[in-house]
């Protein structure tokens, strides 16, 4: 539909696959960045209509406020932060386990 796709991330490897993946299904509609979220702002500018941000990733920020700050610089004044996150703690469960004791 148009859509012009960012992604951040700061290991290497991740980047290399992602845009490998990208390339083996034809996806040409993406950038991906090597970088360290916390340092964003001083290696990148745009504005976005919509941030999301993936499970596993907020318990690994140093600094919530600095990314708060990164994602307002970031994102459009009509824009949408979608967060989609869990508490490490949750990988504790078997689910298939639960499932069979309910």
């Amino acid at each position: 539909m148009g859509a012009q796709v960012t992604g951040v991330d700061f290991v290497s490897e991740n980047i290399h696959f992602a845009k490998k993946l990208a390339d083996d299904i034809g996806v040409t509609n993406v950038d991906f960045l090597d970088c360290d979220i916390m340092k964003l702002m001083d290696n990148h500018a745009g504005k976005y209509d919509i941030i999301f941000t993936s499970e596993g990733c907020i318990g690994w920020l140093p600094d919530l406020k600095k990314w708060g700050k990164t994602i307002r610089c970031f994102l459009k004044d009509d824009g949408f932060l979608y967060v989609h996150d869990s508490h490490p703690f949750y990988y504790t469960f078997d689910e298939v386990k639960i499932k069979k004791i309910s």
